[in-house]
């Protein structure tokens, strides 16, 4: 359920006119849903706007079904399941698992960003960080044969 935006008490003097647009809002929110679900057709808040538009000649807001409590546990008792943000890869979520706890909200954000890349960019990233890595380890390997070149005897 949406928390209500405003921490004002209702005006008494408005309080019914408010109610009864609450209910009239609910009422068509859930003859939408039902009009959406006898035509096999999928529950979105904007499908349910659309077909209040049509059927009742009411333009609706998305924020009005939101912070309507009643119109807002209609729609997520007949929507789809919400998609679950997942890591499908074992390997970013063991990465995300044994990272730091105060670093796992910017690994998450980096990941995110990195998943709208091309992934054209991502292999020439992965290719140039591959051929780095080689050319690091190069250069380690000849130091090490020199510290023991001069540590000889």
């Amino acid at each position: 359920m949406m928390p209500r935006m405003s921490k004002r008490p209702t005006p008494e003097w408005l309080r019914p006119r408010w109610e009864q647009k609450t209910k009239e809002t609910a009422a068509r929110v859930q003859e939408a849903v039902d009009q959406l679900r006898r035509q096999g057709r999928k529950i979105t808040l904007d499908a349910i706007r659309d077909t209040i538009r049509s059927t009742c000649g009411v333009s609706i807001s998305t924020n009005t079904i939101k912070r309507n409590d009643l119109a807002y546990q209609i729609y997520v008792a007949h929507r789809p399941r919400p998609r679950v943000s997942c890591l499908p890869d074992p390997g970013l979520r063991q990465i995300i698992q044994n990272a730091p706890a105060e670093e796992r909200h910017g690994l998450r954000s980096k990941i995110s960003r990195l998943r709208r890349e091309c992934k054209d960019v991502l292999v020439a990233r992965v290719v140039s960080l591959e051929s780095a890595a080689g050319k690091q380890r190069d250069v380690e390997n000849r130091l090490r044969e020199e510290i023991l070149r001069l540590s000889e005897p």
